[in-house]
């Protein structure tokens, strides 16, 4: 663990002609341990929800609690250190009939006790923000560990591409296309595209406004279809609101009144 560091350390396995850049960033960790801390307190206000639900309804199952606590603390990875007991002692239940009429009936009813392995939680906060870039360039005197630290960083700004073309926006899907000039067309439309989505979040970001929502208020632009005498047809496009305007006129771009 006294590997991982602000600062970047190496270690090289000759034999097998392998790099190990390794690092510990701060901000990263600071990020996973709030995460984790945020988990922690869901998952009580969740177990607090069941053990109310189960408690106030005379027909609620302890399996089904148990299950539902168990697949709530699975989905937050907190399995390795969260845990709980639960005891049941014998109870008054209130159950209410269809005309509304109050029967108090007996029922085991939990008392759910969360439990935290402080040992195992430290352990796995011991990783909290580490990784470990692998590499074949073993030369120290060609290649840096900051050379190839950087260079690994920058691979992020091509897997943000990857999701804005697949993903985000763009959701282009994958075409089956036969001939090399139609391959060529569409990643030339891809790229074409990606391009547009960064130049307009240059502006936005200019803007200091929302990305995602403008985006969608941008898909929400609609065209009005007008019809006269029903022979002459044509279509309009209704004002955009006051934010949107300032993006275009900062695009200097003129959105049409009418097609």
């Amino acid at each position: 663990m006294s590997l991982f560091d602000e600062q970047l350390q190496e270690v090289i396995d000759e034999e097998k002609g392998i790099r190990y850049i390794l690092r510990q960033n701060p901000i990263r960790r600071d990020e996973i341990r709030e995460t984790r801390e945020s988990k922690i307190k869901r998952v009580e206000a969740f177990i607090e929800e069941k053990q109310e639900y189960y408690n106030s309804h005379y027909r609620a199952k302890q399996e089904t609690m148990i299950a539902n606590i168990d697949k709530k603390i699975a989905s937050l990875k907190l399995s390795k250190f969260r845990s709980y007991k639960i005891t049941y002692q014998e109870g008054e239940c209130i159950v209410v009939a269809k005309d509304n009429t109050q029967t108090i009936k007996t029922k085991e009813l939990a008392t759910v006790e969360i439990i935290i392995d402080q040992e195992a939680k430290i352990k796995v906060a011991q990783l909290d923000g580490c990784y470990v870039v692998t590499t074949s360039l073993t030369n120290i005197d060609k290649d840096t560990k900051e050379d190839i630290h950087t260079a690994y960083k920058t691979l992020i700004k091509v897997e943000n591409a990857f999701k804005a073309l697949k993903t985000e926006y763009l959701e282009i899907r994958p075409l089956y296309l036969r001939t090399d000039s139609r391959i060529k067309a569409h990643i030339f439309l891809s790229m074409l595209s990606y391009n547009i989505v960064l130049k307009l979040r240059g502006y936005i970001f200019n803007m200091n406004i929302d990305f995602k929502s403008t985006i969608r208020k941008i898909s929400n632009i609609t065209t009005v279809k007008n019809t006269i005498n029903k022979t002459i047809v044509y279509e309009t496009i209704p004002a955009v609101d006051d934010k949107l305007k300032e993006l275009f006129d900062s695009m200097k771009f003129k959105l049409p009144n009418r097609i």
